[in-house]
């Protein structure tokens, strides 16, 4: 998709992080927004933000871990003008054991980052082939391609999220076209949203030297889209541990072990 400048784009999770910056790439390039995200507020914060950049903004307020409102949402969106674009952002995560996380929480986790992206683009695609073409980009995560410890419904989400994407490209493309996004870390408010809902007891945050900002994830979008790339991995950082975990992966799960091991015999017993 070369032209971009008409097309109506869906993104989500587009109050805040990735998904605004994402809002902002595309009204720069011509497209018309349609903008969806739980935070009501931050959703119309975001519209006022945008107004006036590019032609029409739409803002929908929806809970993706909801089935039937997404199914509404779809229908209403149809109702209206089928979608050239789909921008699969939201995302939510558990930052804790596996052990300590409710069985509700894994549900959750799975219901936002990986169940909404096929339900939406399950409701959407019979709009989107009957316009002269589109795409859907699915962001994903470093974690999607190497494992992280205390993360393990994000990384299983994340990880089918790069799965069903390349699986889609096989089915959908030339027509509509497939691209999935894994950026390496990214300032967002995922972590502090996390802790603000009690889902980590963590008082860590991600190393900042590292992250990225949202806006050069947003930009390699833009270019995903005009490309039609099929995977995408952003930032040196992303690159260099995929990399790492392919060709050393059995090195750096010998040291977890032994990371493991002293954390288990420092542990109290329980017997």
């Amino acid at each position: 998709m070369k032209e971009l400048r008409g097309k109506l784009a869906v993104v989500t999770g587009a109050a805040s992080g990735i998904g605004l910056a994402t809002a902002h790439a595309l009204a720069r390039e011509g497209c018309d927004l349609c903008l969806v995200d739980l935070d009501a507020e931050g959703l119309e914060q975001a519209r006022t933000e945008l107004g006036g950049s590019t032609g029409s903004i739409a803002a929908h307020a929806c809970d993706l871990s909801d089935k039937s409102a997404i199914d509404s949402l779809c229908r209403a969106l149809l109702a209206d003008r089928a979608p050239d674009i789909l921008i699969n952002n939201a995302g939510t995560l558990w930052y804790d054991p596996f052990e300590k996380m409710p069985i509700d929480e894994w549900s959750r986790v799975m219901s936002v980052n990986l169940d909404a992206p096929a339900r939406l683009i399950s409701g959407l695609l019979p709009g989107m082939r009957q316009n002269s073409g589109g795409h859907i980009v699915n962001i994903s995560s470093m974690l999607g391609l190497v494992p992280q410890r205390n993360m393990t419904a994000y990384c299983a989400s994340k990880h089918g999220l790069v799965g069903m994407s390349l699986a889609l490209r096989k089915e959908l493309s030339p027509k509509i076209g497939v691209s999935v996004i894994c950026p390496g870390l990214v300032r967002s408010n995922i972590l502090n949203t996390a802790k603000a809902k009690g889902r980590t007891t963590t008082r860590r945050d991600f190393p900042k030297r590292l992250a990225a900002s949202p806006d050069l994830v947003a930009k390699r979008v833009v270019r995903t889209i005009k490309g039609n790339k099929r995977f995408v991995i952003v930032t040196g950082h992303a690159r260099l541990a995929r990399l790492a975990h392919f060709y050393v992966g059995w090195l750096l799960d010998l040291n977890q072990m032994k990371r493991n091991r002293r954390r288990q015999s420092e542990a109290p017993s329980t017997s």
